[in-house]
């Protein structure tokens, strides 16, 4: 059968998948997996979205991982992994066992097959062969796991939920606080000591950026932040600081922009549909959890409440910086009435404006208009304005992660349309 001919049952299921997981959310939690005509509609569409988007969070992610003694991760088990596009990502990344679990007997042996056919390498670290990769499933409720009956239990580098921990209680008052006890039990699945300083494994939680969806996972960060976990990636300079996105007003959030090659199959049903897949969203997190969960004083909680310089009041920041500073890009560019392109930013000092004069040589040396959602930033030298920090001649403005976006797409400004409308810029 002709992609052609299959486009329209594909882009039929697509719409059903979108309007169930990101419309009313109706599928959320539903086993909308053992639908033959949904499990194809997500291997033609969704598949390659969140295969993209864990990759990415890999390759940006590395230097974090690297400084916490993860050189690359060797037995991964992905939690709600559907039919495996997380999984494969960790075998493009070098993995040598992969453990899957979910509610679908169909898309589990759906992933046994895929998987080594989609596992391309990564540019580093070079994987093995795919004929030593192990792949295990167990079909079960991940909300409520049972250690007898998951492999490689208490062995794990890394737990993976993709797009998977926010069908877990939703709608529910107090869903938050259920996914916090769900990741913690799974915590118990991760080795107590992978790395050389005994520092154990870590979970990797990828969130559609949904308003709600990125919101309630902020939530869950938060709280386990106060709970004496650690953010290892992306946040620069907050791995024990609570995420300010929540306090900014409940239409703020915090989200990251994949440019991505995009996948032909996923753009013929997009175009059906007038929806964009040029850009991915993503709300995610590289959680590390403290190396005993009973412990009743939770390093990190005595920062939540901390505040620092530039997170409510950004006057005179620039002034006391001494050095580079890292941070991410964390929203879209916009024009404010003085003609200067604002960002905002966040990093160790907060969550501030970075501006720019648009059409300056000061936004066309630094590539202002060419940063992407998310990406870290390292300014040097910036100019201190009433509301946050401003690029003066002497800025400098590094963009380390540049080679994790695709080389097609690297040098388009992922935002060719500049909102000039009033907004309220914290």
């Amino acid at each position: 059968m002709s992609a052609s001919s299959r486009k329209p049952a594909a882009a039929a299921g697509v719409a059903a998948l979108q309007a169930g997981l990101t419309g009313d959310r109706v599928l959320a939690g539903a086993s909308y997996m053992e639908n033959p005509a949904l499990l194809r509609a997500y291997l033609e569409y969704y598949w390659p979205v969140s295969h993209a988007q864990a990759l990415h969070a890999l390759r940006v992610s590395a230097p974090a991982l690297v400084e916490a003694g993860f050189g690359r991760f060797r037995t991964v088990i992905d939690a709600g992994s559907g039919p495996g596009p997380v999984a494969a990502a960790f075998a493009a990344a070098g993995c040598d066992s992969l453990v899957l679990a979910d509610s679908s007997s169909m898309a589990l042996d759906l992933a046994r097959r895929i998987i080594p056919e989609w596992t391309v390498p990564l540019e580093r670290p070079a994987p093995p062969p795919c004929s030593t990769l192990s792949i295990e499933t167990v079909c079960m409720d991940i909300a409520d796991p049972d250690p007898a009956l998951i492999p490689m239990w208490g062995k794990a580098d890394c737990i993976s939920f993709g797009h998977s921990l926010n069908e877990i209680a939703p709608g529910a008052a107090d869903r938050v606080e259920r996914r916090v006890s769900v990741l913690e039990r799974w915590a118990g699945a991760l080795s107590p000591a992978h790395t050389a300083s005994g520092s154990g494994g870590v979970i990797l939680v990828i969130e559609p950026a949904l308003l709600s969806t990125s919101r309630d996972l902020l939530a869950v960060r938060n709280m386990l932040v106060s709970r004496g976990w650690r953010v290892l990636a992306p946040c620069v300079g907050r791995s024990a600081l609570a995420c300010p996105a929540l306090d900014a007003g409940e239409s703020q959030t915090c989200h990251t922009d994949v440019l991505w090659e995009t996948n032909a199959t996923v753009s013929r049903i997009a175009e059906s549909l007038g929806i964009s897949k040029d850009t991915l969203k993503m709300t995610w997190f590289f959680l590390q959890p403290p190396r005993s969960l009973d412990s009743s004083q939770s390093p990190g909680s005595e920062h939540l409440g901390a505040t620092h310089p530039g997170a409510t009041h950004t006057g005179g920041v620039a002034a006391g910086l001494d050095a580079p500073y890292p941070c991410r890009v964390v929203s879209e560019p916009m024009l404010n009435k003085g003609g200067r392109l604002r960002r905002l930013v966040c990093g160790e000092k907060g969550r501030f404006p970075l501006s720019v004069p648009a059409g300056s040589p000061e936004a066309e040396r630094t590539f202002f208009e060419f940063l992407v959602r998310g990406e870290l930033v390292i300014i040097s030298e910036p100019e201190c304005r009433d509301s946050g920090w401003g690029i003066g001649p002497r800025t400098r403005l590094e963009r380390p992660e540049a080679e994790a976006i695709p080389k097609s797409v690297r040098s388009a400004p992922i935002n060719r349309k500049v909102s000039s409308k009033k907004r309220n810029v914290r």
